[in-house]
Parts: C-alpha cells; structure tokens; sequence
C-alpha cells in the first residue's frame, strides 16, 4: 500500500511540476509578446518621425548609358585600349546627356534641384559647390 501512496505522489508532483512549467513558458512568451509590441511601436514611431522630418529629400535618378568605367572596361576586354583623355571625354559625353536630361524636365515643367553640397575654403568661406552627379562608375544625378 505504501508503494502505491509513493508512486501516486510521485505523480502529483510530476504534474504538479509540468503545470508549473507551462505556466513559467506562457508567463515568458507573454512577456515576449508584450516587449515585441512595445518595440513594433517604436520602430513605427521612429520611421514616422523620419518620414515627418524630411530625412528622404532627394533622389537619385539612374539614366541609360554606360559609366565611364564600364565603357573602357569593355574596350579593353575587346583589345582596345582607353588614355586618360578618352576616359574624360566620355565622361564629359555622360555629363552631357545628364544635362539633356534635365532639360527635358525643365521643359515639360518638371522642377528640380541638383542637390550636393557646398564646399568650405579653409576661412569658413564658400570654395565651391560638389553635386552629386556620377558618371565614372553610377551614371545617374541626385535632385531634390
């Protein structure tokens, strides 16, 4: 009879300790569900924060046409061989359908600005302006 009241109490603590685990597993996935909706909001909070502040104002516009350093890549797998002033010149030509570029928006009376950034002389001063047009290994143009 003892051996019984042992392997029946044995028992009762076995599922005594399995509820308390499943307790233990759903208090913890609870408390996971609770911490991931709480970051879902502020991940939603921060991207319209970043959305409202203006952060993506400029685009890049890609155009057709290869960047230069493709253009004498290929010449040169195909034996040919590209000087410095013919890799300017082609870049020059990729500066210069950017331009068309822009002026068929400008014509349609599409606004743009080239975004870039101005460049400081060494006495805080205006040196010049960079923008943000590539045409050595991106052919494309930056507009605001």
């Amino acid at each position: 009879m003892k051996a019984n009241q042992n392997s029946s109490t044995e028992n009762s603590s076995h599922r005594v300790g399995k509820s308390s685990l499943y307790r233990r597993i759903i208090f913890i996935s609870g408390a996971f569900a609770i911490v991931a909706a709480i970051l879902a909001v502020q991940i939603v909070n921060v991207g319209s924060k970043v959305a409202a502040s203006g952060i993506a104002r400029s685009v890049i516009v890609e155009l057709n046409g290869d960047p230069a350093s493709v253009w004498k890549a290929k010449a040169e797998r195909q034996g040919g061989s590209i000087s410095a002033e013919q890799l300017q010149d082609y870049r020059n030509s990729i500066k210069a359908s950017q331009d068309q570029f822009l002026a068929a928006l400008q014509a349609q009376g599409i606004g743009y600005e080239i975004d870039g950034v101005n460049i400081p002389n060494y006495d805080g001063t205006n040196a010049g302006r960079a923008d943000f047009r590539f045409n050595l290994v991106y052919n494309g143009i930056t507009l605001k």
